[in-house]
């Protein structure tokens, strides 16, 4: 049996901050990268990976960017 839960903005925002805090940025980018790339894996191998690789880039940029803010 399934029921529909409305997901309210605000509880949205609060769950999104809470795993800010938890994990740092690129821990909580990182979190929803693999959840893409275990979406994407039954895409046959080049698509497949060009998503792995843009997910990298992502998380490369956020590395770059802390580096740059130290």
């Amino acid at each position: 049996m399934f029921s529909l839960v409305e997901y309210t903005e605000e509880e949205y925002r609060s769950d999104m901050q809470k795993l800010l805090a938890e994990k740092g940025l690129h821990d909580a980018v990182e979190f929803y990268c693999d959840k893409i790339n275990e979406v994407a894996g039954v895409l046959t191998y080049v698509p497949h990976r060009d998503i792995q690789e843009f997910l990298c880039d992502i998380l490369y940029l956020i590395d770059l960017d802390k580096e740059q803010k130290e």
